[in-house]
């Protein structure tokens, strides 16, 4: 048993060596795309923009309807302040310290909520865009692709893909 386990050992050893030495003499090609441009010109993000304007604008109508309910609570308050019992007065300024209260937490509220759908918008386009550069990089068998933005030097061997990405983001 011993007698084939040597020889088997030393083939197995000089295959592998053999197939490192191809992928170590593989070409290495370098793409490169400029992400922030690829992202301007996605047909999905002016479906991004209006979505987030249209949610924006229905949250600062329910904000400035807020703000008006307050502005009258504050208004009828002072105008009637003067004839008010004192329990009342305390009563009213505790509603009024409350409207305050639900101002700030809704708009509070609301932007974060703003926020996290715009992000959650833009991380879905920046995946599928990173998913066309990844088509893209195989189908031209690119080894590694930078962002332009990050990038310090970029030999004039390297390949910018962004017209391959732009063709086929503006196909879909």
């Amino acid at each position: 048993m011993k007698k084939y386990l040597l020889p088997l050992f030393i083939f197995f050893a000089c295959g592998n060596i053999v197939a490192q030495q191809d992928t170590l003499s593989a070409p290495i090609i370098i793409g490169y795309i400029d992400m922030d441009s690829i992202l301007s010109i996605a047909p999905e993000r002016v479906k991004i923009d209006k979505h987030i304007q249209a949610v924006t604008t229905e949250y600062e109508k329910e904000f400035k309807r807020m703000q008006q309910e307050y502005n009258k609570k504050v208004k009828d308050f002072l105008k009637n302040n003067e004839e008010l019992l004192d329990a009342i007065k305390l009563a009213r300024q505790a509603e009024i310290t409350e409207a305050e209260k639900r101002l700030a937490t809704y708009k509070l509220q609301y932007k974060q909520q703003v926020k996290h759908e715009q992000d959650s918008l833009n991380t879905q386009l920046q995946n599928n865009i990173d998913n066309l550069i990844k088509q893209v990089a195989k189908e031209m068998k690119i080894t590694v692709v930078l962002d332009k933005k990050n990038t310090r030097y970029l030999s004039p061997s390297c390949i910018d893909l962004f017209p391959f990405v732009e063709k086929k983001l503006l196909k879909k």
